[in-house]
């Protein structure tokens, strides 16, 4: 998330601004914040009324399109405001026809190739609409040639594909903000800055434990946060037992005890969790996910007690808290390396059959599960 913040930081800040931002990804919520901060900072209180120009998503039937309108205000000063803003709807312009999500950990526009993102079927797009296919499409190519100085136009859009023309001109004109849903430990980050947003400090075993009922629904997660902020009250810490107090669930059914489980090899348990996750809806890769991070935690952990490491420099060597530091030394303690190595082995192969359809995501989660607590294969059984 280090371009989007970077960007957020430069609109809080008064740094200049680009005239054109295309903010790309699946978490809405991060679009929706940063052009909130865009508001207050160019339209503030009344100003909005004169100077920001929201544009649906989708163009009204029958009806001239309001993109049309916007950009032609885009090209006059503002009226009370430090610019013009215009938001213009998610209208697909900038995405490919199946569209692909990026590397999680992408900090900018994602790179072509045969396989990649944006390469989608049939070949590049013409270079122009074709004449009077979109009024709106043309109109906006038009503008990117030569963004207003008066305005900021910020795009909306799930995906970019870089082959095409709107994407070709936005990324000309000004900036690409990836906003994605963040995973695993940077999502545990996020919540942690949420809270602390609130004054609030929220530990690292609660934000996981947060994130384990709660999925990765940036907005859920956000009012969460806010709920217990407010239970809370006047004390500025929010601690595990908190969050299982005040989220929907609590700590027999999270991903947490799943893994430990799974880690201690109690299967029945850690099938039990696995199901019980699944019915109330929790996404089969992002559990896979978790489980896999907790394996090579458990395989680090290992590996440096193997070495000779010291349990009291674990934590800092892992790069993580030291009450994690002391479970995963427990339970690694109780693996050997072989195994440990099964059990990644298994968890890839599951994600292999979940991602080429070979098996149903839970299915191939169950297998993995029986593979990872399960005897030692024979020799005979491997041929």
């Amino acid at each position: 998330m280090e371009a989007y913040d970077r960007v957020r930081e430069a609109v809080r800040s008064g740094a200049e601004l680009s005239p054109v931002y295309l903010l790309y990804g699946d978490a809405e919520l991060l679009k929706e914040e940063l052009v909130r901060d865009l508001r207050r900072r160019l339209v503030p209180g009344d100003a909005a009324a004169f100077d920001y120009h929201p544009v649906p998503g989708e163009a009204p039937e029958g009806q001239a399109d309001p993109l049309i309108e916007a950009l032609d205000a885009a090209g006059v000063p503002p009226l009370a405001g430090e610019r013009r803003l215009v938001v213009v709807g998610e209208r697909g312009w900038f995405s490919s026809a199946a569209e692909e999500r990026p590397r999680a950990d992408e900090d900018g526009p994602p790179e072509e190739g045969p396989a990649g993102e944006g390469s989608g079927q049939g070949g590049a797009e013409p270079l122009e609409p074709a004449p009077g296919a979109d009024r709106g499409l043309e109109r906006l190519l038009a503008y990117l040639e030569s963004p207003s100085p008066f305005s900021c136009l910020v795009l909306l859009s799930r995906g970019l594909d870089r082959r095409r023309r709107a994407t070709q001109r936005a990324l000309a004109a000004g900036n690409a903000v990836p906003c994605f849903t963040p995973e695993g430990q940077e999502l545990v980050r996020w919540v942690v800055g949420r809270a602390r947003g609130l004054n609030k400090s929220l530990d690292t075993e609660a934000a996981w434990c947060l994130v384990a009922s709660v999925g990765r629904d940036l907005g859920l997660l956000a009012r969460e946060v806010e709920k217990l902020a407010a239970y809370a009250g006047q004390s500025p810490r929010i601690d595990r037992a908190a969050v299982e107090l005040v989220t929907p669930w609590g700590a027999q059914n999270t991903v947490f005890a799943m893994g430990d489980a799974l880690g201690e090899g109690r299967v029945g348990r850690s099938l039990e969790l696995l199901r019980d996750l699944l019915g109330r809806g929790q996404a089969p890769l992002r559990l896979l996910s978790i489980i896999a991070w907790h394996f090579r935690m458990l395989y680090a952990a290992r590996t440096l007690l193997e070495e000779g490491c010291p349990p009291a420099e674990l934590a800092r060597r892992m790069g993580i808290k030291p009450f994690l530091a002391r479970k995963f030394s427990r339970q690694a303690a109780a693996l050997d390396r072989v195994r440990l190595e099964r059990a990644m082995l298994a968890l890839h192969q599951a994600d292999l059959d979940i991602k080429t359809g070979r098996l149903p995501a839970p299915d191939a989660l169950e297998v993995a599960w029986l593979r990872i607590s399960g005897p030692e294969p024979s020799r005979s059984s491997l041929v």
